[in-house]
């Protein structure tokens, strides 16, 4: 998004790290907990804990709180149904909504999101976040680097991977184009199957309300997802 060239997954990281020095966005920051303020940024990639084809880019102002980095999220990936989320961080977990003051088998109660980046984020830092708790999604996250500057106020995307090319299920070789959710689930946990092109969709039988759009996302054919 800086320079709207095309990297691999595992070239991003440090293109983005050369591309920052290009557009005058330098100035990684050191280690210490007080540096950590309002003034700088993190770098985090995103990717699915199960499908590595999956994955992002972004920038995070350390004054956000982790509530803003749940938005994003939900903005550009997963939002559906409003359904709950929670991301887990050295072994806290920190909920979108709380359901319950106490775990139900003993142990440390789940926090708010209200807690800003600075406080329980630094380099290196790998943390996970849940969607959903009923067909979850779960993203594996790490925090790549700290920026003394900011490209603004609010979460920025970076980079985001290109579609992967899902094959129909039926013909196996052209595209899909959409995914029936009752034969996808009936392949569960792998979801590998119910994957339609067009051409495939018109003999298929079952029920078009179970029918879902093929979208860049982890999310795709999970629930009621449309992008």
């Amino acid at each position: 998004m800086l320079c709207e060239k095309t990297y691999s997954r595992a070239g991003m990281g440090q293109h983005l790290k050369a591309c920052r020095k290009k557009v005058g966005l330098q100035g990684v920051i050191g280690g210490k907990a007080h540096i950590r303020t309002e003034h700088g940024s993190y770098h985090v990639a995103v990717e699915d804990r199960y499908d590595p084809r999956y994955w992002l880019h972004l920038e995070m102002p350390m004054d956000l709180d982790l509530l803003d980095l749940d938005r994003f999220l939900r903005d550009i990936w997963l939002e559906c149904c409003g359904h709950l989320s929670s991301f887990d961080i050295s072994g806290v977990t920190y909920r979108s909504l709380e359901i319950d003051p106490l775990e139900p088998f003993g142990g440390r109660p789940p926090e708010n999101m209200q807690f800003a980046g600075h406080r329980v984020l630094q380099t290196g830092k790998r943390f996970k976040y849940e969607y959903d708790f009923g067909t979850t999604t779960e993203l594996a996250l790490r925090v790549v680097s700290e920026q003394a500057v900011k490209l603004g106020k609010s979460i920025r995307l970076l980079a985001i991977n290109d579609p992967p090319r899902l094959v129909c299920h039926s013909c196996k070789s052209a595209s899909a184009d959409v995914i029936c959710t009752e034969c996808s689930m009936e392949s569960f946990p792998s979801l590998d199957r119910g994957h339609l092109c067009i051409v495939c969709l018109g003999r298929h039988d079952c029920d078009d309300m179970e029918y879902l759009p093929v979208i860049n996302s982890p999310r795709v054919g999970m629930c009621g997802y449309m992008g």
